[in-house]
């Protein structure tokens, strides 16, 4: 009996071997994983953030350009602002941005320089008139893009006021 004692210790001490070796390779593998939802998680980030980016020159940086064109210096955002009061901004099956009137009452307008301006000239947002550069000609008898010819009044010479006897 004492020789099945004896086998039953070495078991023991094989099993309890075997358990810590196993323990051992249970704490390696949650190491692993855990290194691995890190990874995982500094990748979604990165991922994210170049969505970001993405949205930022593909979709933001062109309309921003847009809008900067065709609105007075620094008035970029008021014209954007005024515009988004009036249309939301979406993008077609196509990938191209469309104004969609915040009413619903006309069809998607693509989002051109050249239809900005036909808002204002269609009389559909008055207020953009304001804020959008005229044709850029400059110098005298400049009509800012009205088609005809403005005449400009000629200034006179003013009168010497005189005081006292000629």
């Amino acid at each position: 009996m004492s020789e099945s004692i004896e086998d039953l210790k070495q078991q023991i001490e094989k099993l309890q071997a075997k358990n810590y070796q196993i323990l051992d390779e249970k704490k390696k593998a949650q190491a692993q994983r855990d290194e691995a939802f890190d990874s995982i998680e500094a990748l979604t980030t990165q991922l994210e953030e170049a969505k970001l980016e993405v949205q930022r020159i593909t979709v933001e940086q062109p309309r921003q350009e847009l809008f900067e064109s065709v609105a007075m210096p620094d008035m970029a955002g008021a014209f954007e602002r005024e515009l988004l009061h009036h249309f939301d901004i979406e993008r077609n099956e196509n990938g191209a941005d469309v104004l969609v009137a915040k009413s619903g009452d006309t069809d998607p307008l693509p989002l051109t320089a050249e239809n900005l301006h036909k808002l204002y000239d269609d009389g559909v947002v008055r207020s953009l008139g304001a804020l959008m550069k005229g044709s850029g000609m400059s110098g005298g008898g400049a009509t800012g893009g009205s088609g005809g010819h403005a005449t400009v009044p000629k200034r006179q010479a003013p009168q010497k006021v005189q005081f006292g006897m000629r």
